[in-house]
């Protein structure tokens, strides 16, 4: 969480699971958000750097992350973090009633 005082400026939420591959935990950055008016001040890129440290402090194998083609804003961030775009695989969904 990043904040200011008592205000909460922004957050990320990180699921755990497993690397059966690799026989390792790994971590799925499930959400990042910075409140618009915080943006611009490198709290996203100091959430990211705090993911990476505790995926470190868990003993995980990476992190992983999917984002919106259309979110250039954000995938420049995770770029310019050191993230690379995964070429090998495809995502599938199966929506549910």
């Amino acid at each position: 969480v990043a904040r200011e005082g008592a205000e909460t400026l922004g957050f990320c939420l990180l699921y755990p699971t497993f690397d059966s591959l690799g026989m390792r935990p790994t971590l799925v950055l499930n959400d990042l958000y910075v409140r618009p008016e915080a943006r611009g001040r490198g709290l996203a890129r100091a959430l990211l750097e705090r993911a990476a440290a505790h995926g470190r402090e868990v003993g995980a194998s990476g992190l992983s992350l999917m984002t919106a083609r259309t979110n250039t804003a954000a995938q420049a961030l995770y770029v310019a973090a050191g993230w690379t775009q995964d070429t090998a695989f495809l995502t599938y969904e199966l929506p549910l009633p």
